[in-house]
């Protein structure tokens, strides 16, 4: 869900991409949301404002946004692992 995906991702904030032009377009007070049922009807409302790719691996471990280094480290061992 939304609110633990925020969570492992270390909050709201985080989840957020804030430099996109929908983010940049918000109004003032849409940009503060109080509580997490606000932060989620923003995100069902605007749901390109969550930072993507968002990949949800078996082991329930959330990883958001790209990084080349991050998703090596992230993947290397599901790779490793993989059948020759």
């Amino acid at each position: 869900t939304l609110a633990d995906w925020a969570k492992q991702a270390g909050g709201w904030d985080t989840l957020i991409n804030k430099s996109s032009t929908t983010w940049r377009q918000l109004p003032p007070t849409r940009k503060t949301p109080g509580s997490d049922a606000e932060w989620q009807l923003l995100l069902k409302e605007y749901p390109q404002l969550i930072r993507r790719p968002i990949v949800v691996t078996d082991d329930g471990v959330v990883t958001q946004g790209f990084s080349d280094n991050a998703f090596k480290l992230r993947f290397a061992r599901a790779l490793s692992e993989q059948p020759k």
